[in-house]
């Protein structure tokens, strides 16, 4: 028998050319939310998450981010989209903070199931060394022959990771003393 890999798995990074002058004003704007709200989904680990109402945000920071996403997200889209398969579709977007203190993570997890999205992205506002990296596991990485398909990226302040939404993924322990902030969405198209 000849064993044959199938399928290769696109995913896109960038990092931010004026995050160092942006992130800041963000940050800001989120901690005054994560100081004021209450987190919207029950954590086992201590992360805190808002409403998926990042792209409804009208204080000026999230305001230019968003747009800086959507214009990342777009050019993502050109790229890794079938072609023709967003003709004349409008692109929906759903967005949310995640607030990770020292100690808490994110549990694996997909987004295909969030309305079927067909994209998601991160992108990094406080990224402090050990922060807990980002790990996408393969699609048939519940196979037995195959329990290895795992990647691993180190979060980075300024960097956008765009990735189809069926792939697991989880962020294992923020093992620093401060806290990451991140910036997650969803393409709907």
């Amino acid at each position: 028998m000849i064993e044959t890999p199938l399928f290769h798995i696109s995913l896109l990074s960038e990092e931010e050319a004026d995050h160092t002058t942006l992130n800041p004003k963000v940050a800001e704007e989120v901690l005054r939310r994560h100081n004021n709200e209450p987190s919207s989904a029950p954590s086992l680990s201590g992360e805190w998450r808002s409403q998926k109402d990042f792209f409804q945000s009208q204080t000026p920071a999230c305001m230019l981010l968003r747009d800086k996403i959507v214009e990342t997200s777009t050019a993502a889209i050109r790229e890794l989209a079938p072609p023709g398969e967003t003709r004349g579709q409008r692109v929906n977007f759903e967005g949310w903070i995640n607030v990770n203190p020292p100690g808490s993570f994110n549990a694996p997890h997909n987004h295909y199931s969030d309305s079927i999205s067909k994209l998601s992205g991160i992108y990094y506002v406080a990224a402090p060394e050990n922060c807990g990296a980002l790990e996408l596991l393969a699609p048939q990485s519940y196979w037995p022959r195959n329990p290895g398909g795992r990647y691993t990226l180190e979060p980075k302040a300024g960097k956008y990771i765009i990735f189809p939404s069926y792939i697991y993924h989880w962020v294992q322990p923020n093992a620093s003393a401060e806290m990451r902030i991140s910036v997650a969405w969803n393409m709907r198209f």
